[in-house]
């Protein structure tokens, strides 16, 4: 992820992010199943986002997921 156009277009446009609905985003599941294989990063549970870090993600994915460069 070159940049933030790139990342942000690799996330929505490849279906990783559902804006507007954390709850069926792939990346939201993968971030809160610490533990899981599928666990997002991957590594050790102790690799996990801290829960600061899973909540913005959260908030920014039920926000719609504003891209880069937007006013939200």
């Amino acid at each position: 992820m070159a940049d933030e156009a790139t990342a942000y277009a690799s996330l929505v446009g490849r279906g990783f992010v559902e804006p507007g609905n954390a709850a069926c985003s792939d990346m939201i599941v993968r971030i809160t199943s610490v533990g899981a294989a599928y666990q997002m990063p991957q590594g050790p549970a102790s690799s996990a986002l801290s829960p600061a870090e899973q909540c913005s993600l959260i908030q920014w994915v039920a926000a719609g997921a504003p891209g880069p460069g937007s006013a939200d």
